[in-house]
């Protein structure tokens, strides 16, 4: 089924399960100029109302990430301009109308990119690719976030080789999952374990 009808580009799409219904958030509109936008359908894949613009960047708003939490979304994704994006996270009602004014989650003058986004039942965890030390080296950091969207704590370094790319993370139950893209002798993937907290096992 095709999602999405217009003649620009659209990609990094994510997708969550609600136990109704899918939702889907992901980033459309010309070159460095992309907003993310999010729609809903239902559990045979028919489009539940319209497309749902969830940022109005003036520069561009890329790699979203969702998690829904049993009762609404959340929203991380990247903005900024060429190599100075920001992490972002907002709420978005189970209708797609975003909560609120965004939670700006770094606050750092370099580039931090794809964030991956989980619910552990109480709050979100997100990890990100953060470029603070220089552009083209790359750690993973970790950050929580509660269902006020308000940041938890202090942002967390996970790795410190800066040559860590593109994390995922996954919640247990007691634990979070991380697994990255490590560049330092090829290309190799690596994994860690995170207590609730965002420390490192």
């Amino acid at each position: 089924m095709r999602i999405t009808e217009t003649t620009q580009y659209s990609g990094s799409p994510s997708l969550v399960w609600t136990g109704t219904e899918y939702g889907i958030a992901w980033m459309e509109g010309p070159y460095n100029g992309w907003n993310i936008y999010f729609a809903s359908f239902d559990s045979a894949g028919a489009k539940q109302g319209e497309d749902v613009p969830i940022t109005d960047a003036s520069g561009s708003a890329k790699g979203p990430s969702l998690a829904w939490s049993g009762t609404g979304y959340g929203l991380a994704w990247s903005e900024g301009s060429y190599q100075q994006h920001e992490i972002y996270f907002t709420r978005v009602s189970a209708s797609g109308a975003a909560q609120g004014d965004p939670t700006r989650i770094t606050k750092n003058t370099w580039d931090f990119r794809v964030p991956s986004l989980v619910w552990t039942g109480t709050e979100y965890g997100m990890t990100w690719e953060d470029g603070r030390g220089v552009y083209t080296y790359r750690d993973v950091y970790f950050a929580r976030v509660n269902d006020s969207a308000i940041k938890q704590g202090e942002n967390m370094r996970i790795t410190t080789q800066e040559d860590s790319w593109v994390p995922c993370l996954a919640w247990s139950g007691t634990e979070y999952g991380v697994v990255w893209r490590d560049t330092r002798s090829g290309i190799q993937l690596n994994f860690a374990l995170l207590d609730s907290v965002g420390t490192k096992q």
